[in-house]
């Protein structure tokens, strides 16, 4: 039987003490747990958790976090094609951030996993094509930015389950767009599309909006599809310059005030100012009226 000792500085090396010999972890993703990972919610976790990151990275593997509890600060998973995060993170406080960041350009399909981040944000760049599921978090941001890499997030899956906060948000500096999104369900506090790019085309299906604040403040052509607006503090915004963006229910417990615009009417609202359409419609109006110019 030999005595060992991990270096964490070395990520997949094991020294096997009073010996020359060492064993180096071959496998096909980075376990944390592997890398040093305490993973008891207790022991902040971070340097052994980014050090795992940046050699998944390196080695192009899969970034895996067993069902377990992580602490830590701030973490990035950048340029990772698989990433599955079975655990629970922590941040140690509000202000944490889980970055994954892709490069928009690498011509590969990325499949991302995440099943809870408890509070702070999972702020996303970079996204081309990628399937991305996460259950639970706190908030989630979109961010296209002014970089090659990260000019764009378009054409993604994304499967959510309770995401407070659902943000989509350009940085301002030129043609960075949010664009041809699918969400499929989740649960919201909040909806907002920010930024000064009129992100377009995104389409939310079936989405929970509960005591929701919907907010477009840029935006044309999105659509929220067969969504439950429930709660009396259910509101939806339309800033000056955004257009024809649709949201229809399969149920409403409360519509009246609750738009901006507040032209109200009990099967759809629209609103006509600068000549453009936003339209909420209750699912009692199909979409044949609405496509025969009818509404």
């Amino acid at each position: 039987t030999f005595t060992y000792e991990y270096d964490s500085s070395f990520g997949n090396i094991i020294s096997i003490l009073n010996t020359d010999l060492v064993a180096v972890l071959i496998a096909n993703n980075v376990n944390v747990l592997q890398f040093g990972a305490k993973a008891d919610g207790v022991t902040d976790d971070t340097n052994v958790l980014q050090y795992a990151s940046n050699y998944a990275e390196t080695n192009n593997l899969e970034y895996f976090m067993p069902s377990k509890n992580y602490l830590c600060s701030n973490l990035t998973l950048n340029n990772i094609n698989f990433i599955k995060l079975n655990g629970v993170i922590k941040f140690t406080n509000d202000e944490g951030v889980l970055n994954i960041f892709e490069n928009v350009n690498s011509g590969i399909t990325s499949n991302i996993y995440v099943n809870k981040v408890t509070n702070g944000t999972i702020l996303m760049k970079g996204l081309n094509s990628a399937d991305v599921t996460i259950q639970n978090a706190n908030k989630l941001r979109l961010v296209a930015d002014n970089t090659e890499n990260h000019n764009f997030i378009g054409y993604n899956k994304f499967y959510l389950g309770f995401i407070r906060y659902l943000e989509l948000w350009d940085d301002g500096s030129g043609s960075k767009w949010i664009n041809e999104n699918l969400f499929i369900g989740g649960r919201f506090l909040g909806i907002s599309i920010d930024g000064t790019y009129p992100h377009q085309n995104n389409l939310f299906f079936k989405p929970m909006c509960e005591h929701t604040n919907i907010h477009f403040k840029v935006g044309c052509e999105n659509r929220i599809i067969d969504a439950r607006l429930e709660g009396t503090n259910v509101s939806i915004t339309f800033e000056e310059g955004t257009f024809a963006n649709i949201i229809t229910c399969n149920f409403a417990s409360t519509l009246q005030g609750k738009y901006t615009p507040k032209y109200f009417y009990l099967k759809n609202v629209i609103d006509y100012s600068n000549g453009k359409n936003n339209i909420i419609k209750r699912a009692l109006i199909t979409y044949a009226l609405f496509f025969r110019g009818e509404l």
